[in-house]
């Protein structure tokens, strides 16, 4: 009996351990199972809330790798992706994943405004600008409303993303 009370309790400290963060209990999830790629997203919004951008990227490349064909759930994650990117300085990844997610959802405001700032750090100040006007002010849906339901009803800088990318390195 003294034996099974000592195996449960080791059992119980070593269960704590794994929650004493939400981090923490992520990765042991992540670590008894491998290929669960909610929780590799999981663990990556946990360590990109814990200041961990780098081990919160690992994590969002992971799910993406494990995940099936589900375009609104890869969007969400390559969002995060993004964002991951962005507190890393790497804006130009960053812009690009936030590119991607916006042409496939073109209604995501917030989205839009994360792809702005990542512009405007990489000195893309027109598109950045033309960008922020078609999004609107934050409390706002995005210029048009409703009726921005397709790609084509995105800014330039976003349909066509080389564009802007060749007007940033033009002289």
């Amino acid at each position: 009996a003294v034996a099974c009370v000592a195996l449960l309790a080791a059992q119980t400290v070593r269960r704590n351990e794994a929650y004493r963060s939400e981090a923490a209990m992520w990765a042991d999830v992540v670590a008894d199972r491998p290929d669960h790629y909610r929780g590799h997203q999981q663990l990556g919004v946990a360590l990109l809330v814990a200041g961990d951008p780098a081990g919160a990227e690992a994590a969002f490349r992971q799910a993406l790798a494990h995940a099936p064909p589900d375009p609104g759930w890869t969007a969400a994650v390559r969002d995060e992706l993004g964002m991951a990117l962005a507190a890393q300085g790497r804006h130009a990844e960053a812009a690009a994943e936030f590119g991607a997610v916006l042409r496939d959802r073109p209604r995501s405001v917030a989205v839009a405004r994360r792809l702005a700032r990542s512009l405007l750090a990489l000195g893309r100040k027109e598109d950045a600008a033309e960008l922020t006007r078609w999004a609107g002010p934050p409390d706002r849906e995005p210029r048009g409303g409703a009726a921005v339901s397709s790609p084509d009803d995105l800014p330039e800088t976003v349909r066509e993303p080389a564009a802007g990318a060749a007007r940033a390195t033009a002289p």
